[in-house]
């Protein structure tokens, strides 16, 4: 456990994405601070249509739980398309099981591609919208059930600063990532009664001289964490001020 104690000691996590990037850098952290972890990738190395790289491999997956074990985690870890609610559902399922709960939800699986908004391919629209959008929804959907039946939980949405400005050429992430806002709002009014809450961490380019995925990480911690009890419903832009500029 880390050094600065375990500001989510005894929860469980399930993290989208785990393989890579944000997804990965979330993971680790919150097992830093002491939770056991269900981790989910798609762990293909063919690409999918309109995506111009290679996805996340199940070694890239295997490296990120064997991490975690080694900081005394217990993790599941399962190869999923967050496309497929079905198989969403039986890992959500899988996960519970194995660690009698589900605390903390962070839908960090994404791709990346670009276009001009009046040139673009449907079908490079139609994968944006499907797994940055649909595939955030149908994780919420099969993580909400089991944090109404405790009476609590939080899910960390990682939204986009594109929700907040625009750039030319990723006209297809706005419009999904503004969709993730509408999800937001949505979970955390629906959710309000059940004692689950819902924000979103919206970072901007990452890299210097923009955030890295730990410091989307240590906000996603903390909406994740008891320090956030009060707090539902909100956006936290992580981008050192650049929609500004």
């Amino acid at each position: 456990m880390s050094g600065r104690g375990g500001r989510v000691a005894g929860k469980v996590a399930l993290v989208t994405g785990a393989a890579r990037g944000v997804g990965r850098a979330c993971a680790l952290r919150l097992a830093e601070e002491g939770a056991d972890l269900v981790l989910l990738d798609i762990g293909v190395v063919s690409r999918v249509e309109t995506v111009p790289e290679s996805l996340a491999t199940a070694g890239e997956l295997d490296r990120t739980a064997t991490e975690a074990r080694a900081l005394g985690r217990t993790v599941v870890s399962r190869l999923v398309d967050v496309r497929d609610g079905d198989a969403l559902g039986a890992a959500v399922r899988a996960g519970v099981a194995a660690l009698g709960s589900l605390d903390i939800a962070v839908p960090a699986a994404g791709v990346r591609s670009r276009g001009t908004a009046w040139e673009m391919p449907e079908a490079q629209w139609r994968t944006m919208i499907d797994i940055n959008l649909t595939g955030v929804w149908q994780t919420a959907k099969a993580v909400a059930p089991v944090m109404v039946a405790q009476g609590s939980g939080s899910i960390v949405f990682i939204g986009s600063a594109l929700a907040h400005r625009a750039v030319p050429g990723y006209a297809h992430v706005a419009a999904a990532k503004h969709g993730v806002a509408g999800l937001v709002s949505a979970f955390a009014l629906e959710l309000l009664d059940f004692g689950v809450r819902a924000n979103s961490v919206d970072p901007g380019a990452l890299g210097p001289p923009g955030p890295s995925a730990a410091d989307v990480a240590d906000a996603v911690l903390f909406l994740a964490s008891e320090e956030s009890r009060y707090i539902t419903g909100t956006s936290t832009v992580v981008d050192r001020g650049s929609r500004w500029v």
